[in-house]
């Protein structure tokens, strides 16, 4: 991740909370009380998803709709905070969104 700001986390996040996910410590992949080995990076301006063995898993631009495809591609995941592909996310907003629908942890 050298040579780059941490900005791209900001675009992974708010991605992962339209699925009721986050980045963990490591910038590893979880949602709900669980951590995957799957963790996020910037490498040569791209973002990369490697397994836990360092294989390259995904590589997109670094955008918001290539995390949100990426995931419903390899876990089949749904929205829980559905929005348009390329609107982009305040944080606090898919919080609010997600406690006026009765979810817990949002």
């Amino acid at each position: 991740m050298t040579g780059c700001t941490n900005e791209w986390r900001d675009t992974v996040k708010q991605a992962l909370a339209l699925y009721g996910a986050c980045l963990a410590e490591g910038d590893h992949l979880a949602k709900g009380d669980k951590t995957f080995s799957l963790r996020v990076e910037v490498a040569r301006k791209r973002l990369r998803v490697l397994g836990a063995d360092g294989a390259l898993i995904m590589s997109g631009p670094i955008e918001q709709k290539t995390i949100c495809s990426f995931v419903e591609r390899f876990w089949f995941w749904k929205r829980v905070y559905p929005c348009m592909e390329d609107q982009i996310v305040a944080p606090h907003v898919v919080r609010n969104e997600l406690a006026g629908n009765g979810v817990v942890g949002g």
